[in-house]
């Protein structure tokens, strides 16, 4: 059997994370979770704007922020961090935790450039599973005149009968082709 990302060990040890949320109480909560998980390195901030001072100065391997906040949301911080010109970072993996989670918000999350969504509550388990995803299942990186970010495509249905407009659609299509034809 083929192991699966989820048995893969995953050293965390080295990773710099940032957990952003306007309450110090999920901040504390969240960065003892990751602690828990073997995060050494967790720093925190209270708004989208403090985000930009510490990458400025601090660069962090993953966010994981809130939707909700004073000042600048998660989803704003999020767009400003993937199409602002003097961004620090513009492909840092960014999380969003939420317990508004509607369609039309994960929706704008995802189209805001948004790696993975969380809902409240949570356990440990989760963030590291979402962490797990994040780290091992890179995906491409799109920059357009409307969009920045993460491919949206998570994974491509089998009956997707659409156009194939990016170059690694090529590829795929022929490699579907070729183990069609071996069988």
């Amino acid at each position: 059997m083929k192991p699966t990302a989820t048995d893969t060990p995953l050293d965390l040890s080295r990773l710099s994370v940032l957990v952003v949320d306007d309450s110090l109480n999920i901040r504390k909560l969240v960065s003892e979770m990751l602690r828990s998980i073997g995060l050494k390195t967790v720093k925190q901030a209270s708004s989208g704007i403090e985000v930009f001072e510490i990458l400025k100065t601090s660069p962090v391997d993953l966010i994981i922020m809130d939707l909700v906040m004073d000042q600048l949301d998660g989803i704003e911080t999020a767009k400003l961090l993937r199409q602002g010109t003097d961004s620090p970072n513009r492909t840092v993996p960014i999380i969003l935790i939420t317990g508004h989670t509607e369609r039309s918000n994960i929706m704008r999350a995802r189209d805001a450039g948004i790696n993975e969504v969380i809902a409240k509550p949570f356990s440990a388990q989760v963030l590291l599973d979402h962490l797990r995803h994040v780290l091992t299942q890179e995906r491409e990186w799109i920059a357009t005149a409307h969009y920045t970010g993460p491919d949206r495509r998570c994974h491509t249905p089998a009956s997707y009968a659409g156009p194939w407009r990016r170059a690694r659609d090529a590829e795929a299509t022929q490699l579907a082709e070729t183990a069609t034809q071996a069988v």
